[in-house]
């Protein structure tokens, strides 16, 4: 199975990426920023995963990023500590935003599972 990973560079993420990497699935993962090495090595050094840029912000980066997948798992999220003055894009990366961008992203590609 061909599985898409959002916010693989994340904790969530990059345990999945890690297990279906395992389990022999083929996998892509987006990040925020593909150029920042650290946020792309420790992928890489998971095994053969396909890394993409993606931003909850950039619809079409997400539908690129989702074209001829199977599965979609939605892991990411915009995680910061202290962040006056974020509320807007904390709550646009919210569980209550983000997956019904997602699904109806996979409508649009045809990916046969999101979670």
């Amino acid at each position: 199975m061909k599985v898409l990973v959002t916010g693989a560079n994340g904790h969530l993420g990059a345990n999945l990426v890690r297990e279906l990497l395992a389990a022999g699935h083929a996998v892509r993962g987006s990040v925020r920023v593909l150029a920042d090495p650290g946020r792309t090595e420790h992928l890489k050094a998971l095994g053969p995963v396909e890394l993409v840029q993606a931003d909850l912000d950039h619809p079409a980066t997400l539908r690129a990023a989702m074209e001829g997948m199977d599965a979609v798992l939605h892991t990411a999220a915009l995680y910061l500590f202290y962040a006056p003055g974020q509320d807007a894009a904390i709550v646009r990366a919210s569980p209550d935003y983000a997956p019904d961008l997602g699904k109806s992203l996979a409508v649009v590609v045809q990916v046969a599972r999101f979670t």
